[in-house]
């Protein structure tokens, strides 16, 4: 799956926060069910993204969904002060 940066015109609060916790995933990823969480990617409406983690691990890449509890652990983790729905 490729990477796609997040357009100049997209202001949206949920991409803001994936996009910063990409950069942040670039230079090391996160332990995550078996594998490493390396990026996160949004998929739907951009009012209303839904997102899924890529974890890279023994079997290859695999997306998961990522719901509002894992992604406030994940900005924690990183120390962001990120608000998911």
């Amino acid at each position: 799956m490729g990477k796609h940066r997040l357009a100049s015109t997209t202001h949206t609060l949920e991409l803001r926060q994936i996009a910063e916790l990409n950069v942040l995933l670039q230079r090391g990823g996160v332990a995550f069910e078996g594998g490493t969480l390396c990026l996160l990617v949004a998929q739907g409406p951009p009012s209303y993204p839904y997102v899924f983690a890529q974890v890279d691990g023994a079997g290859g890449s695999r997306l998961v969904e990522l719901h509002g509890a894992e992604l406030r652990i994940l900005s924690a983790h990183f120390h962001l002060p990120h608000h998911w729905d």
